[in-house]
């Protein structure tokens, strides 16, 4: 009989095992060590710089000094959009400051993340939601309405001004009352432009006598001051920033055709003309005159600020003090005769005292009180 022994069973051997020998690993070639990858780098809108930037220069932010308006095309490396420097909405709010349906401008003010403009409130919300409110208007309100709107782009266009984004969304009620005042808003796609291009008209009914112009409005009631009110809207003039008369800087490069620095009787003359001003040659001459403070024959830059300067910052509580300061020298809270005298050498007024006097004459003192 035969017993098969089991496969796991080993057979025994009589001689001791030999020693066997573990090769030992080979040393593999150590790679050199890869440039641990920092954390990913975020551009900071504020800062406008990183040490990988493709400019390798600070530049700031584009919203810092640009807002930006509709996309104007998509090409394979970029997108076109029109924007607008903010500096410039600036200056066309206070250029058109003191219009009843435009926002007026508080203040501007600059950090180093943003521009921040304040302006007056508007709790009756836009004019597009006030239409979605009601349903529509009355045919009467509604000409109302547009003739607001048409009026405040004919002030715009006559001070070269041109607003671009007119539609509901940018037009502001004052209140909830019905009758609400309406605010034109958001200048931030407007331009300053050369005024004198006509209105489009096709079989339309106009009267013969044109619109008087924002200036030539201006010039006229500086006309009708005596002769030491004049000198106060240009001692005003002089202590605005240059963003507040940026539009009547302009206003003046564009009337001054050979760029003398000094307004002609012609040149007036052709200026008024192209903002729509229709006058016979003695009213232009007139208007000269008055505007011509030193009787120097031409207006000149100071002059031309202070003729179409608005009224709104004229009587302004603190350009007012600020302006009868400047005649008080000795602080005394009344301008008596010695200065009222040098003011009038300062600006060249060639006019009797007695006379500049009696026009603001109060409690039969010899003097202007701060009051008048």
């Amino acid at each position: 009989m035969l017993v098969l022994q089991p496969e796991s069973l080993l057979p025994v051997h009589n001689k001791p095992p030999e020693p066997i020998t573990i090769p030992k690993p080979e040393k593999k070639q150590e790679q050199p060590a890869k440039p641990k990858k920092g954390p990913p780098m975020k551009r900071v809108s504020s800062a406008g710089f990183r040490t990988d930037s493709v400019l390798q220069r600070k530049t700031g932010s584009l919203k810092e000094f640009f807002t930006l308006g509709i996309k104007l095309g998509q090409g394979q490396f970029g997108t076109t959009f029109l924007c607008t420097k903010k500096s410039t909405e600036i200056q066309i709010m206070h250029h058109l400051a003191g219009h009843p349906n435009v926002i007026a401008i508080k203040g501007a003010y600059e950090d180093a993340i943003a521009v921040h403009v304040v302006m007056e409130l508007c709790a009756g919300g836009e004019l597009f939601a006030r239409i979605i409110q009601i349903g529509h208007y009355t045919e009467k309100k509604a000409s109302e309405l547009r003739r607001t709107i048409v009026g405040v782009m004919e002030t715009c266009h006559s001070l070269g001004v041109m607003h671009r984004d007119l539609k509901p969304e940018n037009f502001l009620l004052v209140d909830k009352d019905e009758d609400a005042l309406l605010k034109t808003i958001d200048f931030g796609l407007s331009v300053f432009f050369t005024p004198g291009h006509p209105w489009v008209q096709i079989d339309g009914v106009a009267p013969d006598k044109p619109l008087d112009s924002a200036v030539l409005s201006r010039m006229k009631q500086f006309s009708a001051m005596n002769k030491l009110k004049k000198m106060a809207p240009r001692v005003i003039a002089e202590s605005l920033s240059e963003k507040e008369i940026a539009g009547l800087k302009l206003m003046f490069q564009m009337i001054d055709a050979d760029n003398s620095g000094q307004i002609t009787f012609e040149e007036l003359k052709a200026g008024l003309k192209r903002v729509g001003a229709n006058l016979k040659e003695s009213e232009i001459y007139y208007l000269m005159q008055e505007a011509d403070v030193d009787n120097s024959g031409t207006i000149d830059y100071g002059e031309f600020v202070a003729a179409t300067l608005h009224l709104n910052k004229i009587e302004k509580e603190d350009h007012l003090f600020g302006a009868f300061s400047y005649f008080d020298k000795g602080g005394s809270g009344h301008i008596n005769a010695h200065e009222l005298q040098q003011a009038c050498d300062e600006f060249g007024i060639n006019a009797p005292l007695e006379e500049l006097i009696q026009d603001v004459y109060q409690d039969n003192l010899p003097c202007i009180s701060r009051c008048a």
